[in-house]
């Protein structure tokens, strides 16, 4: 990939990316999950 908008191989493109197991997948999602709550609590205790 060059930058420019255009077609790139999908091997080339999975090979951008880090690979993550389900269980890392896992603590990552509940670990955003978290942090949208925590904003919106944030948000509601601002009002």
């Amino acid at each position: 990939m060059d930058g420019r908008s255009g077609r790139v191989r999908i091997g080339e493109f999975n090979n951008l990316f880090e690979h993550i197991d389900q269980q890392e997948y896992r603590k990552i999602l509940a670990g955003t999950e978290q942090e949208m709550r925590l904003k919106k609590l944030r948000a509601m205790q601002r009002r």
